[in-house]
């Protein structure tokens, strides 16, 4: 796959699940569909990958939160968010429907960059390799596809940062 040139992760009212596509340099567009319960999982590893690096191991777990907002922050400042997304693919390897993802695995590349792994049940997936700005681009795009699901999944990088189980949700009393 050659380089991403785009991201666009949404969510999708009529399917209940989020639609992730990427973009590549050489105008290749991949398509997924995130379920309710893969997001969930998505999003724990995310923040575990946003709180990874050694300098923010290394400090105090209220430190460690202010860190990774700082550099989320950062991130996002050198991001572009309101290019609109390339709707016009020369080529779709995996086809123009969206593949459904169930499998997911994170690893290190050779640098030690974190790679996402996601994948059908049978079929082929992809291997993203997420430089930082990559990263904090990628969570604040799904962490908006997320809230807007309300699926009761919270994943936000706030100073409370956490991944709302259901048992969580608040209670509404009448």
């Amino acid at each position: 796959m050659s380089r991403i040139n785009q991201i666009q992760i949404r969510y999708t009212p009529i399917e209940d699940r989020i639609l992730l596509r990427l973009n590549t340099e050489d105008a290749s567009e991949f398509r997924f569909w995130i379920t309710r319960s893969y997001a969930k999982i998505l999003a724990a590893s995310l923040l575990e990958l946003l709180r990874s690096t050694d300098e923010i191991q290394q400090q105090q777990e209220n430190v460690q939160k202010a860190i990774v907002s700082f550099q989320h922050e950062e991130a996002l400042s050198k991001a572009d968010f309101a290019k609109t997304f390339q709707d016009q693919p020369k080529n779709l390897p995996l086809g123009d429907v969206p593949i459904l993802l169930s499998r997911f695995t994170v690893k290190r590349t050779a640098d030690g960059n974190p790679m996402l792994c996601m994948y059908p049940e049978q079929g082929q997936g992809i291997d993203l390799a997420l430089q930082q700005q990559l990263l904090h681009s990628i969570s604040k795009l799904f962490a908006d596809a997320l809230a807007e699901s309300e699926w009761g999944v919270n994943f936000t990088l706030s100073d409370n940062n956490h991944v709302q189980k259901e048992t969580e949700k608040p209670l509404f009393l009448n």
